[in-house]
């Protein structure tokens, strides 16, 4: 999308200053804050009170809105923040600039199709969410294979893991098979399992367990209430809430800490 050119015309007449100038000011504010050459000149254009409704459709106006709202919260942040001794104001911006979220070596403006709602959502999921969803997930299924092949050696998987759960492996294992273009999902079948099912293992075989854990109540509802809610709903590309995040914090870090008080416990 290319800036409204009638819109430069207007904010280089607000500021009584050229095109060019304006050019220099979008350029300069995307170095305060990184965003695309729209969304820049949609936060000079508000700073001198033009009425963007009369420039932009509403999907267009929504963006801008948006864009405008984080540039005024970074200005706010950044004014409550006091540059260190020897730094000068415009170095001390410089240095706590947001980064430009970059997929597969592609920057976020040049991704058709993606609001800056989405850009925001992405940020936040990947800084967050998942990275805690991936430690909390994987470090349960090497908790289950340390103790279950601690007791039961080798073939823990068809001792201890009921049929239902093993012919559910099986078939995403056949249905894995067809694409073969891509590589497996890991390196043994309980990285197959979703984490209700974990849960079930543990269940099954709590006494091998329940010296880990507070009780069985504990890390059930940790399991398929805490986190995997929240889990269900990042796996399907959809951002979660505020409130939603510092519960996933939060059950991360009882999991975390807990591991840490039984780690002598641990096969």
């Amino acid at each position: 999308m290319r800036i409204n050119q009638k819109l430069k015309v207007d904010i280089a007449k607000s500021l009584n200053v050229t095109i060019r100038r304006v050019d220099q000011r979008i350029s300069q504010r995307r170095q305060e804050l990184p965003m695309t050459r729209e969304h820049a000149a949609y936060t000079i254009a508000h700073e001198v009170g033009i009425d963007l409704a009369k420039y932009l459709s509403s999907q267009n106006l929504a963006e801008a809105r948006e864009a405008i709202s984080d540039w005024v919260s970074f200005k706010g942040s950044m004014s409550n923040q006091r540059p260190t001794s020897g730094e000068s104001p415009s170095r001390a911006v410089a240095t706590r600039k947001t980064g430009t979220l970059r997929i597969a070596g592609v920057s976020e403006s040049a991704i058709p199709g993606l609001s800056r709602k989405h850009i925001k959502e992405a940020n936040e999921m990947a800084d967050k969410v998942y990275p805690m969803l991936y430690l909390f997930e994987n470090s349960i299924r090497s908790i289950i294979e340390r103790v279950l092949s601690a007791k039961f050696g080798a073939g823990w998987w068809t001792s201890c893991v009921s049929k239902r759960l093993r012919d559910k492996v099986k078939a995403r294992k056949d249905e894995e098979r067809k694409n073969t273009w891509h590589g497996r999902r890991g390196a043994s079948e309980i990285y197959y399992l979703d984490l209700n099912d974990l849960w079930s293992i543990i269940n099954h075989q709590w006494r091998h367990f329940e010296m880990l854990f507070p009780n069985k109540a504990w890390i059930e509802n940790l399991i398929t209430n805490d986190m995997n809610v929240s889990r269900r709903q990042v796996a399907h590309m959809n951002p979660i809430a505020t409130s939603d995040v510092r519960n996933v914090e939060t059950a991360f870090r009882k999991w975390t800490q807990q591991l840490q008080g039984v780690a002598s416990s641990i096969p």
